[in-house]
């Protein structure tokens, strides 16, 4: 998933909604299955991006008063769906001009855009790794 840092204001509000809107697709029991296989949607991960994005959001100087009140501790979310977060660097940069920007602007910091993508690959690394441990430390504690 791309770093809310990175985003514009649109795209950040508007994954922010998405998160709500999913969330009550869950609850209304409707398949989310053709997000999951496209790689568009992490259930497990829904809190803690919504997490994220609310920090972003409040630190960007943005009211924030729409708690998220799921969890995705349960078992049957259990690391379901998987988001290929290069693809979707790419997918935002190709699309918005603004988030290309910004991203160079807030993350890179004057870094040619050769170590600027070593950078994004290790990031990427390491949430691959994080996300990899936390579901088998939340397995283990099931």
């Amino acid at each position: 998933m791309v770093d809310p840092r990175g985003m514009c204001r649109k795209h950040l509000l508007g994954e922010h909604n998405e998160i709500h809107m999913f969330v009550g697709t869950l609850r209304a029991k409707t398949s989310v299955g053709g997000y999951i296989k496209k790689g568009l949607l992490e259930i497990h991960r829904l809190e803690e991006r919504h997490i994220e994005l609310a920090q972003e959001l409040k630190h960007r100087g943005y009211q924030h008063e729409s708690p998220l009140n799921f969890t995705s501790r349960n078992p049957k979310f259990e690391f379901r769906g998987y988001v290929d977060a290069r693809r979707s660097y790419a997918d935002l940069h190709t699309r918005c001009a603004t988030c290309k920007a910004r991203f160079k602007r807030i993350l890179g910091k004057g870094k040619s855009w050769i170590q600027l993508r070593k950078q994004v690959n290790d990031i990427f690394s390491v949430a691959v790794w994080k996300a990899y441990t936390n579901t088998v430390m939340e397995k283990s504690v099931l």
